[in-house]
């Protein structure tokens, strides 16, 4: 398989992750679910708490935000146009996407987690991977 080819294949398959992606998106954000909170590896749980430090006044102390997260659980919503493929968690009831919101990526996959939330996560991940 040459060069060419192979690039059309990555092509192809990011785009058909970015179709799968964006219509998970939509269908969650339309049924407005609530998911329990899965929380996140320590690693993330470090890393995006030094960032948040960086940025306070953007961005909610990441302790407040797990505690947000634990009380309400969380809802996906689009980052900001519906029709990209960017969707963030944020706290069911509060729902600031500017202050108290994560990339699905950021949630850890559990035991029992609910089958779509998983998907979304694991579809965020490789989307992540493939830029």
């Amino acid at each position: 398989m040459g060069e060419h080819e192979q690039s059309a294949e990555v092509a192809e398959h990011k785009e058909q992750l970015h179709r799968e992606y964006l219509e998970l998106i939509r269908e969650l954000v339309s049924e407005n679910r609530k998911f329990d909170f899965p929380g996140m590896s320590p690693d993330t749980y470090a890393k995006l708490q030094a960032e948040a430090g960086e940025y306070s006044e953007y961005a909610t102390p990441m302790d407040e935000l797990v505690a947000k997260f634990n009380a309400e659980g969380v809802k996906v919503v689009p980052a900001n146009d519906p029709h990209t493929a960017i969707a963030l968690v944020v706290p069911y009831r509060t729902g600031d996407k500017i202050m108290d919101s994560l990339f699905p990526r950021h949630l850890e996959i559990i035991e029992g987690m609910d089958p779509k939330l998983k998907t979304l996560i694991e579809l965020n991940k490789k989307m992540r991977d493939l830029d």
